[in-house]
């Protein structure tokens, strides 16, 4: 006859297992150490000399190696309120690994630089017509009911091809 076994389980342990589940279901190393960094600082372990260092393995001039949007902006030099727009649109969607973006966030973002657009939607049509982004939901029925985006591989390219210097200004290579 089998006796019952009061099993122990080592809280520590447990925190490993359920911290590594939520990982898990994030897709990108990005969004992963964002998690990771975020739950340093909320527990106060910010200043552990084990903290998440965000810069391994990040190449210069890749996506990664951007901190803030400012550099990223800085170092693609966009010229074109749409160039602005759609620089801005990859740092929402790729470097900060949201799948969609509006078009009130990619302004509020260029606000903040200094580079506000009077007609932010007239900028993303512009990006629809070079098939750089597309325009994935629309909520309400007026002309300026809220949209979100999203870019297209094309336009992911063209950021990235402009942070490399591969695109000069006005938009030729």
């Amino acid at each position: 006859m089998m006796q019952d076994v009061e099993v122990i389980v080592d809280p520590e342990l447990q925190a490993m297992s359920e911290i590594s589940i939520a990982l898990s279901r994030l897709g990108s190393e990005d969004a992963k150490l964002r998690a990771l960094n975020w739950a340093l600082g909320k527990f106060g372990l910010n200043k552990s000399p084990h903290l998440v260092d965000q810069n391994i393995n990040k190449t210069p001039g890749s996506s990664e190696s951007f901190e803030a949007i400012a550099d990223l902006f800085d170092t693609a030099h966009p010229t074109t309120s749409a160039e602005k727009s759609l620089v801005v649109g990859y740092w929402l969607q790729v470097v900060m690994g949201n799948v969609d973006f509006g078009s009130q966030s990619v302004n509020k973002e260029l606000k903040n630089l200094g580079h506000g657009i009077s007609n932010i939607t007239s900028a993303l049509s512009e990006l629809i017509k070079q098939k750089q982004v597309l325009q994935i939901t629309k909520a309400g029925k007026s002309q300026q009911a809220r949209k979100k985006y999203k870019l297209t591989r094309l336009g992911i390219q063209r950021v990235e091809a402009m942070f490399k210097g591969e695109i000069t200004l006005g938009g030729g290579k």
